[in-house]
């Protein structure tokens, strides 16, 4: 009985850290991912700006810089949950997708995504 107790312990303690941790990790990935995208999207937008005066074309930015967050994120198992989250670059650079996140103690890494929109 002791036994059983300390094994549901350890796995209830395993899916808290998995989701607390998980939900983090992939906050500050997206997060990167999104100023990532809105730095190179800056450096793109300043090369082609001879271009884009004479074509009107150029990337449009959300102003205050990037947006990102994590909607909801649940433990499948210990160690892998399942993320809804999203980023806002600008009005028509963005994207939002529910998807497989492996969290691996310091980290996580998208392994799949599942569902999503793009604009």
């Amino acid at each position: 009985m002791m036994r059983r107790r300390g094994v549901l312990i350890v796995v209830v303690a395993l899916y808290a850290v998995t989701w607390v941790g998980g939900w983090r990790s992939h906050e500050r990935e997206i997060a990167a991912f999104a100023r990532h995208r809105y730095d190179s999207a800056i450096s793109m937008n300043a090369k082609l700006a001879q271009h884009a005066s004479e074509k009107g074309y150029s990337i449009k930015l959300r102003a205050g810089g990037p947006s990102s967050g994590v909607e909801w994120c649940i433990p499948i198992v210990p160690g892998l949950c399942l993320a809804n989250s999203y980023y806002v670059v600008g009005p028509l650079y963005a994207a939002g997708t529910t998807k497989l996140v492996l969290f691996y103690g310091v980290g996580s890494i998208t392994v799949c995504n599942l569902a999503g929109w793009y604009a």
